[in-house]
């Protein structure tokens, strides 16, 4: 009878215990939205919302004589900058449990650094963080060993933040007697949610008070009532979520004029548009460059040139200076078409260009400096724990800043990884690169090119058919792949066998690698490595696959720590595959096409002749 009755109450325990522990957790944020309640609390909040449930010890033993077992825990959470971040990972483990937090392999404790606490019960453990910083982003690990064993979680960070100051001062133009435009250019970083609005402030060279004179979504504003005569001075400042930015740069001070009648036909709203074409960058004379820039070392060198860090002068703004050999009169015409592109480019997940300067023998491209180094050499470092969660993280990213492109008419042709780089050394945040090969697309001609990564180019440039944005698509679903599994689904011994490999949409999900990964996951790339583009998602379509969506239902496996070894022999062998030789094989391969046609074309003409 006693037997029976201990049995009933260690049932009765654990239904309890396990329907409390699913109930009841601090920290869920899974769908990203930063919830100010769950997440963002302090110490006694967090402990109010999470109270322990303390079990009879023996009870407790009965469940957990074994290995430790984690029972629940976030996987990915978001802190706004300065806040204080409160993670809670609940566990079932037997006596002599020892639970240790880790960052990157360094153990966090009070006493290595004096915002962190840690609270550890029987059955759940709590890192505390206050003052939030932007270093404090990336991957956490907590780990509970007992005498027969040991487990671990691990989740990842974002630190949010208001938007970086809008890039560059604003420009002002005068557009009627009393009124004038001002134009300014976006926010290189966003804080890690999208800019809403700019708040346009203006003072008078008689009062140095800053005042709010307009609130705008788009890059220009007018503003009116103002007297001639009179100096006024402009500065921007960009707003998301979390909060304002630093103001800009202020704008030159400008001087209102008397203007005589309606100085043209002009409409404003003409008038405004010009102002945001002239924000664009043009070539400048090269004497300007030494002017506005100290350049310091040199931080990267490849087929295009030399790369060097260089300080702004005026804002003292690191920035990256390009610097292109452009002696052949078609050398600076891809160079022109480059600035083009990157004019049309405006976008936090994009690389912003800021200026060009025409030197003798070469072209200098200014654009901003993205210290964070490439996205796979990030994930394949020894203390990074890689997630689908991760990656799904890192291809919204992507599709974002490609969507971007898609709508305003710019194919980048290039995705690969060594073009996707972080924004800074310990944050999520990701940008794309290099838009040398990028083409404009015009819906209305067709467009055939032969040129990219064999490993990550589309059917149709190989074929030399007619390209649409959809060849981007394909290369990302390549990425993917290679980010999910460490393999890269085309590659082969030669550039010939890859070609074909990518002509046969030869691939598939059969390595161990895949093992772990959501049938979710393995949807979404399919919808992309399709050979005919029409049957590809397009970007759009992208975010909004069921595998982006965050469903908890769909991604089960969102959290499981995925293996990188493959990862690693995949960066190092294209580490020494230098991208020249990649296009050089795509050059190969038109030369063949070109004489095997003229081949056939000579054919063709015999036969005529006969």
């Amino acid at each position: 009878m006693c037997c029976n009755l201990s049995c009933c109450c260690f049932k009765f325990y654990r239904k309890f215990f396990a329907k409390n522990v699913k109930n009841k957790v601090c920290n869920e944020n899974d769908d990203l939205q930063l919830q100010q309640s769950s997440l963002l609390t302090s110490p006694t909040e967090c402990s109010e919302k999470s109270p322990i449930l303390s079990l009879p010890n023996h009870q407790f033993t009965q469940i957990d004589d074994a290995k430790p077992k984690i029972l629940d825990g976030a996987r990915h959470i978001s802190v706004i900058l300065g806040d204080t971040m409160c993670i809670t990972v609940r566990f079932v483990s037997s006596s002599n449990t020892l639970v240790q937090w880790t960052k990157r392999d360094r153990l966090l404790t009070s006493n290595a650094d004096p915002r962190i606490t840690v609270e550890t019960t029987n059955c759940e453990t709590r890192l505390m963080i206050n003052e939030v910083m932007q270093d404090d982003s990336g991957k956490y690990s907590v780990t509970v060993n007992n005498d027969s064993g040991s487990t671990s979680h691990s989740l990842s960070v974002d630190v949010k933040s208001a938007p970086e100051a809008p890039f560059r001062n604003p420009e002002v133009k005068q557009i009627a007697p009393n009124t004038l435009s001002v134009s300014w250019n976006q926010a290189n970083f966003d804080g890690g949610s999208v800019v809403t609005s700019y708040l346009i402030e203006m003072r008078s060279t008689e009062n140095s008070n800053w005042s709010l004179v307009c609130r705008s979504k788009e890059l220009f504003c007018q503003v009116s009532d103002l007297n001639t005569n009179v100096g006024y001075v402009f500065r921007v400042k960009a707003e998301n979520k979390f909060g304002i930015s630093e103001p800009s740069l202020e704008s030159d001070v400008f001087y209102l004029r008397p203007v005589r009648g309606e100085q043209g036909a002009e409409s404003n709203a003409e008038t405004l548009k010009m102002d945001t074409e002239q924000r664009m960058v043009s070539i400048e004379e090269g004497s300007k460059f030494k002017d506005f820039y100290n350049v310091e070392n040199e931080i990267g060198r490849g087929r295009f040139g030399v790369v060097y860090l260089c300080t702004n002068k005026q804002s003292n703004a690191k920035r990256a200076a390009k610097f292109v050999r452009c002696i052949r009169e078609k050398d600076k015409e891809q160079i022109r078409e480059e600035i083009e592109i990157m004019n049309r480019l405006r976008h936090p997940k994009l690389l912003q260009l800021e200026c060009a300067y025409q030197m003798r023998k070469e072209i200098v491209l200014v654009m901003e400096y993205i210290p964070g180094g490439e996205l796979f050499e990030r994930i394949i470092a020894d203390d990074f724990i890689l997630t689908e969660n991760d990656c799904i993280e890192y291809i919204r990213q992507i599709l974002e800043g490609v969507h971007y492109m898609h709508q305003n008419y710019v194919m980048h042709l290039d995705l690969k990884p060594e073009n996707i780089v972080c924004q800074t050394k310990t944050g999520h945040t990701i940008k794309i690169i290099d838009f040398g090969l990028a083409r404009l697309w015009d819906p209305k001609k067709e467009i055939k090119v032969l040129m990219g990564t064999p490993e990550f180019v589309a059917p149709e440039v190989i074929q030399y058919e007619a390209i649409t944005p959809k060849a981007d698509l394909w290369s990302i679903g390549v990425i993917c792949y290679v980010l999910l599994s460490g393999l890269s689904p085309f590659a082969s011994d030669s550039d010939s066998e890859t070609f074909s490999n990518v002509i046969k949409v030869q691939y598939d999900f059969e390595d161990e690698a895949f093992d772990n990964i959501s049938a979710a996951a393995k949807d979404f790339i399919s919808r992309l490595l399709c050979k005919k583009p029409e049957k590809r998602l397009s970007a759009a379509e992208c975010i909004s696959h069921q595998w982006l969506s965050r469903d908890e239902k769909l991604v089960t496996r969102a959290n499981v720590q995925l293996p990188t070894d493959k990862l690693k022999k995949f960066y190092y062998r294209r580490k020494w595959q230098k991208s020249g030789n990649a296009i050089r094989a795509l050059g190969r391969l038109a030369i063949g096409r070109m004489n095997h046609e003229q081949s056939c074309d000579a054919r063709q003409q015999q036969s005529a002749d006969r």
